[in-house]
């Protein structure tokens, strides 16, 4: 089992005198990392000052064979701290904010000045360190930061009222700071520790102390802390060997209709507190929505004072018996019952395992004029007219029903404008889609009715099959998602997102409109389920589908739209990180400025990239004066790493890039230059090779201007400057 190290890591840790913080401390600068031992040297209850336990653990530190300085500034004033970081070693890789005081008492006897003087060294002390190292993490695209809450800042503690919401509020900002923090590679967590400190030792009896040395919260936080580590937002409840995460927990809840009285809440407060039914594990303030609209959608769906006409329920025929008027539906109907009776949604009855409801309405406004149950629950399936008790029901107008089956109107989108009313299992509701069947086109009547049941039917429609990856035959439509959407399934082939299929086992269908209100141009599915995952144009029954704008797809993956407020405002929610390939960035190598042109340039062939061949590549057009401004970057990069001044990125970044260069955009590759930053000391030079971790393909004036800083990776990344880069999709 290899080791965990630091080593060229700078670790400040707050309130390291003694406690947990020296062992930290003690921890750090044994594996390697350059530590900031910061310590007001007061008392328990924030007394007092001396510089003496900050300076007595430096010296451990440096007896040891260590580096370390002391900083005495209480955690207030966090710029101080992180200046002394910064002078000391100029940089700040990890930051875990331990320092403490207690000022227990009951709440009827606290004063102002016991609540105020917690809150300002745990909680605002939290934020002033946090926040004086949160750009320095940034602009270096690497931070870790763990942040000290406790269990009486989760459940609450008889006199500690300020410490338990100063301890919850921490974490509260782990949890915005985890997503603000995740493009950035910036993991915030927090722990929760139970250890033998000199603020435990008045609570805890010395049987129990003895089992619960401050030794055992180390090892968590050095994981946390690692560069392997990836977990973010989380808080964990630790001490004496036992480490468990924490997370919230709902219970299914109560739906009411509205107004609703206090009475009723009465009536149903254990029903709204009953965990024994299905409960969900809430991680945003958006999650709730769902089931808010699902309360609207519920009421608005309430059956009329009036009755509709009645209905008898038929046996199953070949073709549903129907009464009342003609409507369109009723031969979609037909078709989806002999579809069943074929034996062909063998599959979607084991899926579905549900019943549902269809009232159709001959117009907006009008009384339901026939209702369809379609069983999907027993035998083959089948669908009838009648009426029965079911999993849920659907009412819509009959030309709306039709335009949902031809793909004509989005389901969420009839669904948010009252065009398709729901009630009863939404969950069961939500599975219930148009691709379950085939669409009811000329070709598909023909087929499941006989040939004289085309007439009148709708025009053509096609279903998009699986392909290992998008197979478009047709012009590109102009969507900027397309390049982003070809960039995830390049990363899924090369199996670099076997941790999202692990973690998420689902599947999802993005809907992408080219305007608001436009009907959908392109359905891709992005499967997190099976084997290594793959993303490609289609349509298919999904755990989720998503409907976007294309400009807003666009603007969640860029940063530049908040996802939650995609969501609230009906434009959907998504949340992402960044993984290997985005751990090369132009900071990487030295910009290609003048002096570095000097610096480096005369080490390499005037001509251009050093040449290196190796058997079983393919080499690219053999390199001379192409007046590629590229060139003189790349060959300055083979000069960087010639010297060995790569050999820091190698050990950081284990991966190998190719870089196509185009001489405009549209035009072909003129040039490919491998950048091997996994072997030796890393190399440069010009062709191709088949075990490239990512490719990215640019226009030469673009890639000098990322290089030099005047345009943004991301941003370049968006307008398809550069792609085969993939940025993971975490569904809400």
């Amino acid at each position: 089992m290899s080791q965990i190290r630091f080593d060229g890591k700078v670790v400040i840790v707050t309130g390291a005198g003694a406690g947990i913080g020296r062992k930290y401390a003690l921890f750090f600068a044994s594996r390697g990392a350059k530590v900031v031992v910061n310590d007001l040297g007061g008392s328990v209850q924030g007394q007092g000052a001396s510089n003496k336990a900050a300076d007595t653990v430096v010296q451990e530190i440096k007896a040891a064979g260590g580096t370390a300085v002391a900083n005495y500034d209480s955690v207030e004033f966090g710029d101080k701290i992180v200046k002394t970081a910064m002078d000391a070693f100029g940089r700040v890789d990890i930051l875990i904010n331990n320092a403490g005081i207690l000022r227990d008492i009951a709440f009827q006897n606290m004063s102002e000045a016991d609540w105020n003087i917690v809150l300002k060294v745990h909680l605002q002390g939290t934020f002033a360190v946090t926040r004086a190292a949160w750009n320095i993490m940034r602009n270096q695209n690497y931070g870790r930061i763990i942040n000290t809450a406790s269990g009486s800042g989760l459940y609450g503690n008889f006199g500690q009222a300020n410490y338990s919401a100063a301890k919850l509020g921490i974490h509260g900002l782990t949890s915005t700071l985890a997503k603000e923090g995740e493009r950035r590679n910036i993991r915030v967590n927090t722990i929760a520790p139970v250890a033998a400190t000199r603020m435990t030792e008045t609570v805890l009896n010395k049987e129990v102390l003895s089992y619960l040395d401050a030794d055992n919260i180390v090892p968590l936080v050095a994981y946390l802390c690692s560069e392997d580590c990836q977990e973010t937002g989380s808080c964990f409840e630790l001490g004496g060997g036992y480490i468990a995460k924490v997370r919230f927990q709902r219970s299914q809840g109560a739906l009411f209709d509205m107004p609703f009285t206090p009475e009723e809440v009465r009536a149903r407060f254990n029903e709204i507190c009953d965990y024994s039914k299905e409960n969900e594990y809430p991680t945003s303030n958006s999650d709730a929505f769902p089931h808010i609209m699902e309360n609207v959608e519920r009421i608005k769906a309430k059956p009329k004072a009036t009755p509709a006409p009645a209905q008898t329920q038929t046996t199953q025929a070949a073709a549903p018996q129907t009464s009342g008027p003609a409507l369109k539906s009723d031969k979609i109907f037909a078709m989806m019952n002999n579809y069943l009776a074929q034996g062909l949604g063998k599959d979607i009855i084991a899926q579905l395992q549900a019943t549902y409801t269809f009232e159709i309405t001959p117009k907006k406004g009008a009384p339901v004029a026939k209702s369809f149950i379609i069983d999907l629950k027993n035998g083959n399936g089948k669908v009838f007219e009648g009426k029965q008790t079911t999993d849920a029901t659907f009412t819509m107008v009959d030309d709306d029903f039709e335009d949902v089956c031809l793909g004509k109107l989005n389901p969420q989108t009839a669904f948010m404008q009252g065009k398709m009313k729901i009630k009863g299992n939404m969950k069961k509701a939500t599975a219930f889609t148009p691709e379950l069947f085939p669409p009811p086109t000329p070709e598909n009547f023909a087929k499941f009715l006989g040939s004289g049941a085309t007439t009148q039917a709708a025009p053509a429609q096609t279903t998009a099959t699986k392909t290992a990856a998008p197979a478009t035959t047709t012009p590109s439509s102009g969507l900027k998602c397309e390049a982003i959407f070809r960039l995830m399934d390049s990363f899924l082939s090369r199996g670099e997102g076997k941790h999202l299929v692990a973690q998420l086992q689902a599947t999802y269908m993005f809907e992408i409109t080219p305007k608001k209100g436009a009907p959908v141009a392109k359905s891709y599915i992005i499967d997190l389920k099976n084997g290594n995952g793959r993303v490609y144009e289609g349509k298919e029954q999904v755990d989720a589908i998503f409907t976007m704008v294309d400009e807003d797809f666009e603007a969640v993956c860029l940063g530049k739209l908040n996802p939650q407020n995609a969501f609230m405002q009906g434009k959907m929610k998504i949340k992402g990180n960044m993984k290997k390939a985005t751990a090369f960035t132009p900071e990487l190598f030295p910009p290609p400025t003048p002096e570095n042109f000097a610096k480096y340039a005369s080490a390499a062939p005037a001509g251009g990239c050093p040449v290196q061949k190796a058997a079983a590549q393919t080499a690219a057009p053999a390199t001379t004066d192409s007046g590629l401004k590229s060139d003189r970057i790349f060959a300055m990069m083979a000069a960087f790493m010639d010297l060995g001044e790569a050999e820091k990125l190698v050990k950081q970044v284990d991966a190998i890039y190719i870089f196509e260069i185009l001489q405009k955009k549209g035009g072909p590759v003129v040039k490919k230059f491998v950048i091997d930053l996994k072997n030796g000391k890393g190399k440069v030079f010009e062709g191709a090779v088949s075990n490239a971790d990512a490719t990215f393909t640019m226009v030469d004036e673009d890639f000098e201007a990322v290089c030099l800083g005047k345009l943004n990776p991301q941003n370049a990344f968006m307008q398809v400057r550069y792609f085969d880069i993939f940025q993971d999709i975490n569904i809400f």
